[in-house]
């Protein structure tokens, strides 16, 4: 196995229950993938027909003859996928005896088999109704246990019992935790066998069906809505989330490595799998309403005892682990749902594009920007950046401000447009007192709604199409944590201008390429940290991902890039475009260029870029990590600095610059990074995150802003080729609560 991170093509995979509504679904995923499923299922639930063509053994997991039948005529089996279960929830409440002999005792009885036999990977089709009853909002692998039923009990007990047997080393074990899966195979070659799925989907087919009105019960919940929220995702998804954990297996579990050693501490991973975002009931109804024809009646009615407000689950994790995303909508999931029921009718199988190009295009053309906008500042410019938003053509947009200013007028010119566009489209709110600039960047990220993001400066301006750009551009790569769109930059005028530095950032430093262009790994990290050239508020993130890491704030100069490396050391990739969309305001006047050219700024990014070295090594990338510990860029910006200090007569900042510019690099005083603990990196004058200070060009960049820098600088133009460079912002300098806050946060 030398070399490989899991499973390739060719490989088998046991597959326990296969012949049911999940495992079969894997099943195919497998057969797609190129890898050999080999069935187990005793048919108690399963169908056969869901088995024909493929491996099949019938029979039960606990029956150790027949499993080590199935190893000795398939000695070659790389791995286990464990989907054999119960899953009714009231049934195991009625019979929870049954459930625990089922679920538990016979997973045991598995797993001795394949110690027996030598197959020690091991992926678990778990339930995310482990989560504690009263979870609210988004869950991630860390929220409390909780599970609520025997059937969840089930569940969690086999999750333990993983993680204890892959402790004491005979397995290594991935779970994969999800809530709902509604649809079918793509090719409607399986579906549920249940013609009454026990969730609220299913309800709703069932009154749809009898003509009866669909109740939703219980619409004063703290949703976006009312109505309580739920994680519906397509089955064909969670079948490729599976493939995906056997593709990836071994590099999962190796990150449990003990260094120095070939042994792992736990070699086992949770990992749950959702939408990001969840469905409210009425989003289902509405969806459900899309799809089917003459439309489904629905009536609010209070909430029942025992109702709960709901939970889903992120993406964050499998997107790093997994390199997975969903990428089918709930409509498609509906669709998918009613066409496997006319298939299981004996009607013809649609083909797919009859059944779910529609719902594809309708549901993916719905989701949501969140553009936030952490204010402090010139009170004109921020209206202008206002207007900008309004005037998109994609009407896919919600805009909330946080002001952490003092300015007179301001709330009552917001009170306006609320009242002419209402507070679905935006909301406003100032700080009772000053957060400074990472608090009021953080604040922005805690009112995050909608599954797209975007933190533009209070004095940039969308162009007309950058909300329908970024959209086109996370619908088409679903799989990418953020979409850095083309940037053009400005000055106080509103002018369009290039400086020299962009043209050097454009020529030397960014991708080029016509069109949109995917980029990861470690030759977007080496790019990244020779000259950071992407532009922080112009960027578009999956709401999961900027929200998981969020701002640190130890971090002043180089929080932007920061975020960026975080996802990319995952295993994240990123899609940018050469469509100019966005407009980045440069201001020729720093009110902090004395800290610049002190030099003091640059023991944060020094430090920063020896941490960054030690990950890059970390993962085996001596190109990047080699590329951290040069930070030219970051030297050249120390460079150019000095015909400043010198004119300054700063003797201290000519003796800082030079040695940082020309001199040997040394960590700071300690021996630890400014910032090490979060995320992040940076490049010189990367000035594109909160409280990063400007990037290139002596010309400051922004109100505020500390002084841009050489071609070191991080918020960059990105032209009609796709490449990027341009000044960053540093609007204010302080964080905290300052009493004399400069002006604007920072970039």
């Amino acid at each position: 196995m030398t070399g490989r991170t899991g499973l390739t093509a060719g490989d088998k995979v046991l597959i326990t229950g296969g012949a049911g509504f999940i495992g079969s679904t894997v099943a195919s995923a497998c057969l797609d993938a190129g890898l050999v499923p080999v069935i187990l299922d005793n048919l108690s639930t399963g169908r056969r027909e869901f088995t024909e063509g493929r491996i099949f053994y019938e029979g039960d997991i606990a029956d150790a003859a027949l499993l080590d039948l199935v190893f000795a005529e398939h000695p070659d089996l790389a791995a286990t996928v464990h989907c054999a279960a119960l899953t009714i929830v009231p049934e195991s409440v009625a019979n929870p005896i049954r459930y625990y002999r089922e679920n538990v005792t016979k997973t045991l009885e598995l797993i001795e088999g394949l110690v027996r036999n030598d197959c020690r990977r091991l992926v678990f089709s778990s339930s995310a109704s482990v989560y504690a009853a009263g979870s609210s909002g988004k869950v991630d692998e860390n929220a409390p246990l909780g599970p609520a039923s025997p059937y969840a009990r089930t569940k969690a007990i086999t999750e333990w019992v993983l993680e204890d047997v892959a402790r004491a080393g005979d397995v290594r074990a991935i779970a994969l935790r999800y809530f709902n899966p509604i649809g079918a195979d793509p090719e409607f070659r399986t579906g549920n066998p249940n013609p009454e799925p026990p969730h609220v989907l299913g309800k709703m087919i069932t009154a749809y069906q009898s003509d009866e009105p669909f109740h939703i019960t219980g619409v004063d919940w703290p949703t976006r809505d009312g109505s309580a929220i739920r994680d519906y995702i397509h089955v064909w998804d969670l079948a490729e989330a599976h493939v995906a954990a056997l593709h990836n297996f071994d590099a999962i579990v190796a990150r449990h490595a003990v260094p120095g050693t070939r042994h792992s501490a736990v070699p086992y991973e949770v990992i749950n799998l959702g939408t990001g975002d969840g469905t409210t009931v009425r989003e289902l109804a509405d969806a459900f309403q899309d799809v089917v024809p003459g439309g489904l009646e629905v009536l609010d009615a209070p909430r029942r005892p025992g109702d709960v407000i709901g939970a889903y689950t992120g993406t964050a994790k499998a997107r790093q682990l997994l390199g997975w995303a969903p990428q089918y909508s709930v409509a498609e999931g509906i669709r998918d749902a009613l066409a496997w029921a006319r298939v299981r009718a004996g009607m013809p199988a649609p083909t797919r594009q009859s059944a779910a190009a529609d719902a594809r295009s309708s549901a993916r053309a719905s989701a949501v920007v969140d553009v936030l906008m952490p204010y402090y500042g010139d009170v004109a410019m921020m209206q202008e950046a206002v207007r900008s938003v309004l005037a998109q053509r994609d009407p896919h947009w919600r805009l909330t401000v946080v002001d952490d200013g003092t300015e007179p007028g301001v709330p009552e010119w917001f009170a306006g447009l609320i009242a002419e566009h209402g507070p679905d489209k935006i909301s406003y709110e100032r700080n009772e007192t000053n957060l400074g600039i990472t608090g009021n960047f953080q604040k922005c990220l805690s009112l995050v709604t909608q599954p797209l993001v975007t933190m533009i400066g209070s004095d940039d301006r969308l162009l007309p199409d950058y909300i329908g750009t970024v959209r086109a551009l996370m619908r088409d790569y679903p799989r990418v944590c953020l979409a850095q769109p083309g940037v053009e930059v400005i000055d106080e005028n509103g002018e369009v201008v290039e400086p020299w530095v962009d043209k050097v950032k454009r020529r030397v430093y960014a991708p080029r390429f016509r069109g949109a262009l995917v980029l990861g790994g470690e030759s977007l990290a080496v790019s990244l940290l020779r000259g950071n050239w992407m532009y922080f508020p112009a960027i578009c993130w999956r709401a999961d991902v900027i929200t998981e890491v969020g701002f640190n704030p130890n971090l002043r100069v180089v929080q932007d890039l920061a975020l960026t490396l975080e996802w990319v050391r995952a295993g994240a990739q990123i899609v940018v475009s050469d469509t100019v969309c966005f407009q980045y305001r440069r201001h020729a006047v720093s009110v902090s260029s004395e800290r610049a050219h002190s030099g003091a700024r640059f023991a944060e990014e020094r430090d920063f870029f020896l941490d960054e070295a030690v990950k890059m090594d970390g993962l085996g990338w001596r190109h990047a990590a080699r590329a951290a510990r040069l930070h030219l860029s970051s030297r050249l910006h120390a460079a150019t600095l000095l015909p400043g200090a010198l004119r300054r007569g700063s003797r201290n900042g000519v003796r800082t610059l030079a040695a940082y510019a020309f001199g040997p690099t040394r960590r700071g005083a300690g021996g630890s990074a400014a910032g090490s603990g979060a995320a992040g990196s940076g490049s010189a004058g990367s000035g594109s995150g909160p409280g990063s200070a400007g990037s290139a060009s002596s010309a400051g960049s922004g109100p505020g802003s500390a002084d841009s820098a050489s071609s070191a600088g991080s918020a960059g133009s990105i032209g009609p080729v796709g490449s990027a460079g341009s000044a960053g912002s540093a609007r204010s300098a302080g964080s905290g609560s300052s009493a004399t806050p400069t002006r604007g946060p920072a970039r």
